[in-house]
């Protein structure tokens, strides 16, 4: 005797519908603008993206943190996109 399974799978969820809105990080960027931190602790410590967040979260100038040897650009672009720091 077999019996009938049903094959119908359930379906997924709209991910897109979920999602948190975001600001874009502006294009072009003052270098002589100062980082402020919105959301202390936001960044895993002991990673690279949390590495840098220790780096600015005293709150000093685009140009400072790029004065850090192995700083770059996307760090602060992925934190400014979710909202995480802001510039003055």
């Amino acid at each position: 005797m077999s019996k009938s399974k049903s094959t119908k799978r359930p379906t997924k969820t709209n991910r897109s519908a979920t999602a948190k809105t975001v600001t874009a990080a502006p294009a072009k960027i003052d270098k002589a603008s100062k980082i402020h931190i919105v959301k202390p602790g936001a960044r895993k410590a002991g990673t690279k993206g949390g590495d840098s967040f220790a780096i600015y979260k005293n709150g000093m100038t685009i140009e400072e943190y790029l004065s850090f040897e192995g700083s770059g650009m996307s760090h602060l672009r992925f934190d400014l996109d979710r909202g995480y720091v802001k510039l003055t």
